[in-house]
C-alpha cells in the first residue's frame, strides 16, 4: 500500500496538494505549540530575590510569610520631606503567602527589608535616617547605625552599607560593633554572595564591579556608555536593563576585566524599569506616552514579560501609573501603588497571570 492508499478519509483519496497542505499545517501547529510556553512564576527563585533587593526591597518573603512597608491613606496631601507621621497610618506589615491575615507589626516605614536569624533588618529616612532591626513580631526595635539610609546588606555576621551620599562602603561587625571601610569610594551595593560584593560606581560612566571580600580583588563587570536601570544575578550570570536592551554577562572566577563580553539578549524595549528575572522570564516596565482619548501625553508604564530562551515579548497589562514598582514573592507578582505626594507605597496589587488583572490586597480595618 502506497501513501495515497494509506491516507484515506471518508472514502475519498487525498490529492497530492491536499496531503502537502495537511503536512504543512501539522508542522505549523506543532511549532506553535512548542514555541508557546505559558508564563508561570517560579517560587524561591534566587534571581528574583536579587531583583527584589535592587527594587529597594519594600517587600520580602521568609518562612511562608511576607513582610512589607505601606501607608494606609488614599491621598495624604502631605509634602514629601518629610510627611507628618502623626497624620498618616504608616507601618511594616506581615501576611500569609495567600495575602490573608494582614497584621501591622511596626509603626516604621522600612526599605531594603531583610530577614536574617529571626530578625528583620531595614533602614529608613522617615522620620529620621537610620538602620534598624527588630523581632519578626515587631518587638525589640533597635537602632544599629544612626544616619545610614542607603543600600545595605547583611552577610556573615556583618552589615555592609553605604551610609549617605558620597560616603564609602563600610562594614559593621554585628558581634563587636566595629566599623571598617571596605571600599573607599561612593556607589551602590547590588548584592553579596559567595564572598563577593557586587556594586556600582556612580561616576561619569555607570559601571558594575565585584570585589572578593577576602582578597580585595576588584573585577570590572560592565563599563559601557549605556545607563543601567536595574541589576539582577542568578548565581552564574549578571543581567541588567538599559533604556532599550537587556544584557547578560556570564561570569567565571578567572581574569579581572569582564568588559566587552556582554550579550544583548532582549532588544527593542523602551525603559526596562524594575527589571525582575524569574525562571526563564524577565518582567519589566516600558515607559511610553498614554494613548488615552484625552491625548494628554501622560507618561504611563506597560508591563511586559520576555521568554529569554525564545526571545518572545508579551504585553501583560497597559497604562499603569508611572509611580509603581513590582516584586515577586511567594510565587506571586505584586505591583505597588505609590502616593503622588509622599512618594510612599500606599497599596499592593497581586497580578493574576491567567486573566491579566490586578487584585488589591485587602487590609483588616
Amino acid at each position: 500500500m502506497d501513501i495515497y492508499q494509506f491516507l484515506f478519509i471518508g472514502g475519498v483519496h487525498m490529492s497530492r496538494k491536499r496531503i502537502l497542505f495537511c503536512l504543512i499545517l501539522l508542522v505549523f501547529c506543532l511549532t506553535s505549540c512548542l514555541s508557546h510556553v505559558p508564563v508561570k512564576i517560579v517560587k524561591d527563585d534566587y534571581a528574583s530575590k536579587v531583583s527584589n533587593y535592587n527594587n529597594f526591597s519594600y517587600m520580602v518573603e521568609n518562612d511562608d510569610k511576607i513582610y512589607f512597608s505601606c501607608i494606609r491613606v488614599e491621598d495624604s496631601h502631605l509634602q514629601y520631606n518629610p510627611p507628618d507621621f502623626d497624620k498618616i497610618d504608616v507601618g511594616i506589615y506581615v501576611m500569609d503567602l495567600s495575602g490573608d491575615n494582614i497584621e501591622k507589626i511596626s509603626n516604621m516605614y522600612g526599605r531594603f527589608l531583610q530577614v536574617v536569624n529571626d530578625k528583620i533588618y531595614f533602614n529608613t529616612w522617615l522620620p529620621e535616617k537610620g538602620l534598624y532591626r527588630m523581632n519578626l513580631d515587631g518587638s525589640e526595635l533597635e537602632l544599629i547605625i544612626e544616619g545610614a539610609w542607603l543600600e545595605f546588606y547583611v552577610y556573615k555576621d556583618a552589615i555592609y552599607y553605604v551610609s549617605d551620599m558620597y560616603q564609602p562602603f563600610r562594614r559593621y561587625d554585628l558581634k563587636t560593633g566595629e566599623i571598617t571601610t571596605v571600599i573607599d569610594d561612593f556607589g551602590a551595593i547590588k548584592w553579596i554572595d559567595d564572598d563577593y560584593i557586587y556594586f556600582s560606581y556612580d561616576h561619569e560612566i555607570s559601571s558594575y564591579y565585584r570585589m572578593n571580600l577576602e582578597t580585595k580583588e576588584i573585577q570590572l563587570l560592565k563599563g559601557t556608555e549605556d545607563i543601567p536601570h536595574r541589576f539582577s544575578y542568578d548565581g552564574t550570570a549578571i543581567y541588567y536593563s538599559t533604556f532599550d536592551t537587556i544584557y547578560r554577562i556570564e561570569l567565571n572566577n578567572t581574569g579581572v576585566d569582564y568588559n566587552g563580553v556582554e550579550e544583548k539578549i532582549v532588544h527593542n524595549i523602551h525603559g526596562g524599569y524594575n527589571l525582575i528575572r524569574n525562571g526563564d522570564f524577565f518582567y519589566y516596565f516600558d515607559l511610553r506616552s498614554s494613548d488615552s482619548v484625552a491625548n494628554t501625553g501622560e507618561i504611563v508604564y506597560d508591563l511586559y514579560c520576555v521568554d529569554e530562551k525564545r526571545r518572545k515579548k508579551e504585553l501583560l497589562i497597559k497604562n499603569l501609573d508611572q509611580r509603581v514598582s513590582m516584586y515577586i514573592v511567594g510565587g506571586e507578582l505584586y505591583i505597588t501603588q505609590i502616593d503622588s505626594n509622599t512618594s510612599l507605597i500606599k497599596g499592593y496589587h497581586r497580578f493574576n497571570l491567567e486573566n491579566k488583572t490586578l487584585e488589591a490586597l485587602k487590609f483588616n480595618d
